[in-house]
């Protein structure tokens, strides 16, 4: 009797620090969705960015247009490149810290996995009918 509510009481604690790392994974969840979401949405600018570098660098190489609209672009392109080169830095930022945050969510996940087989082990153990 002594011993199966021992084990009713591991279960409950048990049950607890369960309920306390789904926590813990919901939170590394949600910040490994949002950095994936700013990878992903800073990917698409940058490649629009360099999409639009190259069809200014086209318009400027073109010899129809006029040499006033030309200087006007080429005078952009620094600024575009510039403003891109940073954008790429930042997104080997965001991409460092995606892996980072896919890690974090592994470990929790599989915290939480453990705490699981316990509880089912616990739960199998109550279920033996007592010697």
């Amino acid at each position: 009797m002594q011993t199966t509510s021992l084990a009713a009481l591991r279960a409950q604690i048990l049950f607890h620090r369960l309920l306390a790392q789904e926590a813990v994974v919901a939170r590394a969840t949600q910040r490994l969705d949002e950095a994936r979401k700013g990878l992903t949405d800073l990917q698409t600018t940058n490649k629009g960015e360099v999409a639009e570098i190259k069809r200014v660098e086209n318009f400027v190489n073109n010899p129809d247009i006029p040499s006033a609209e030309r200087k006007s672009l080429e005078d952009s392109l620094p600024e575009r490149k510039s403003r891109l080169e940073s954008a790429q830095a930042q997104e080997q930022e965001l991409q460092a810290r995606t892996i980072e945050a896919e890690e974090q969510q592994r470990t929790e996940q599989a915290k939480l996995d453990g705490l699981q087989d316990q509880l089912d082990r616990l739960e199998k153990a109550l279920d033996k009918p007592p010697l």
